[in-house]
């Protein structure tokens, strides 16, 4: 059996992951994973990954793109403010 594995996105992912977020009723209605891919997805993606602390994880099973997630760390007042 082959397990899921989890990186960081990729620019290659964006159809995947688009299509992943189209894929309920409401992704459906603000979503566009209609090839080609829109350029404010490519243009997006450039800018969100160089913001910290973010990042846009995907699942992979095999060779495929089964899942994703956006991870925001967010500072608090636990931990003494950690």
């Amino acid at each position: 059996m082959t397990a899921v594995t989890f990186r960081r996105a990729r620019i290659a992912d964006l159809p995947a992951i688009i299509t992943l977020l189209a894929d309920d009723f409401l992704g459906r209605q603000r979503e566009d994973a209609s090839a080609p891919l829109d350029l404010s997805y490519r243009e997006a993606f450039p800018v969100h990954r160089r913001r910290r602390p973010q990042l846009q994880a995907v699942a992979i099973l095999g060779d495929e793109v089964v899942g994703t997630f956006h991870l925001t760390f967010i500072p608090g007042l636990a931990r003494k403010g950690a």
